[in-house]
């Protein structure tokens, strides 16, 4: 019966807690993205980077502004200009909400190995989602090393948490095989961005997205029972 292994585990209310930190972090980033979109459409100007040498920090000069594109333009493009603030803070915002998400699912995983270190992949890459916010596109290296660090281990963490379900069944199935979708597509995507730009990022972007609510949704359904 499905949900049986799960009906065994004992976890605390944590795990509910945990489901509207993360569905909170899910709203206040596409707040902080879309809203960015809006600003940077609206303003007259629009920065253009000058780089001279990728290790030390770009320079960024005003040019007319023709609108955003996601085929020329990178999603960190709308932490610098006039859409900074309100995306900058939005990754910030969402990157401290998503740190105690992923201690509330080590018991309902069955206080597994692979749940633990779940946990801790999903922390380090919140970690990385407040520094892209911190270290702007203007820092150079050191944003790019935040915003593969989140990239690389939500989509590591996605696997590991479907993995560990099988201890408990704490997740249903279909939930269990899209976060092995989301590892396998968000590794994949993240190869594209490397090869092809921009245009690949916004699917990261929608990965993370559909992985994620879904699971916010069982965390706080099914953490009322724990």
């Amino acid at each position: 019966m499905p949900g049986a292994k799960y009906s065994a585990v004992k976890g605390g209310r944590a795990t509910l807690l945990g489901g509207v930190l993360l569905l909170a972090m899910l709203i206040v980033s596409t707040i902080g993205i879309f809203g960015a979109v809006f600003l940077y459409n609206s303003s007259p100007l629009k920065p253009y980077p000058i780089e001279f040498i990728n290790l030390v920090p770009t320079f960024w000069i005003p040019v007319p502004n023709y609108g955003y594109s996601v085929f020329f333009e990178f999603m960190s493009d709308l932490g610098v200009g006039p859409s900074s603030f309100i995306f900058n803070t939005g990754m910030i915002i969402a990157g401290a909400l998503n740190i105690p998400v992923y201690p509330t699912l080590i018991k309902p995983l069955g206080s597994t190995r692979t749940a633990k270190i779940g946990a801790v992949t999903g922390i380090i890459a919140s970690i990385g989602l407040i520094g892209v916010g911190v270290f702007t596109e203007t820092t150079g290296f050191t944003h790019v090393l935040f915003a593969t660090t989140f990239f690389g281990l939500i989509f590591i963490t996605a696997g590991l948490v479907s993995y560990a379900n099988n201890s408990t069944q704490f997740f249903s199935k279909n939930v269990q095989r899209l976060g092995y979708c989301a590892f396998l597509g968000g590794l994949i995507c993240t190869g594209l961005v490397a090869i092809f730009g921009p245009p690949p990022e916004w699917f990261l972007l929608l990965i993370v997205l559909i992985w994620a609510l879904p699971i916010s949704i069982e965390m706080m359904a099914k953490g009322k029972s724990l």
